[in-house]
């Protein structure tokens, strides 16, 4: 049994994403690098880049190649946010590692992802404050990115 629950993680990963933004912002771009797998279920390769997070071993199963390119991605983000990282690091070790009480790698992925959720939500809700407040209307996605590049033509002019 885990002594652990996700809500417990989501709201510790989510606390340490509004605390640590651009380290959780390269985390995941990171992550989707190396996570093109299907319904969320972790290959080694994922395994091993958590594995390169919290300072384990790599798996003997593992690709050399592939370990290293992404040693090399974490190593970057360690010397860029080294307090970050090692904040990452004990969330980690503290939720996928921890012997029998550990909730591992997949939970812990599903956890990520509802942080991610969960900030994008709350991002949403200032913008769209934001464009009230300024009599903007609600635009989709498409109509924000036209408008964004015209102002950015116009700025280069």
């Amino acid at each position: 049994m885990n002594l652990y629950n996700e809500d417990k993680v989501v709201k510790n990963i989510y606390d340490f994403a509004v605390k640590e933004p651009d380290f959780f912002e390269e985390l995941t771009i990171i992550m989707d690098k190396y996570g093109d797998w299907p319904y969320d279920i972790v290959k080694y390769e994922f395994r091993d880049l958590f594995r390169i997070l919290s300072e384990r071993e790599r798996m003997p199963e593992s690709s050399e190649e592939k370990y290293s390119k992404m040693k090399e991605d974490v190593n970057l983000l360690r010397v860029k946010y080294p307090d970050a990282f090692n904040e990452f690091s004990l969330l980690i070790r503290k939720y996928v590692t921890y012997e029998n009480n550990a909730i591992g790698y997949n939970s812990f992925i599903r956890c990520i992802n509802e942080a991610n959720k969960k900030l994008c939500r709350k991002y949403k809700k200032i913008v769209d404050s934001i464009m009230g407040s300024l009599n903007i209307p609600n635009l989709d996605v498409k109509q924000f990115d036209d408008l964004l590049e015209k102002s950015l033509k116009q700025r280069s002019n």
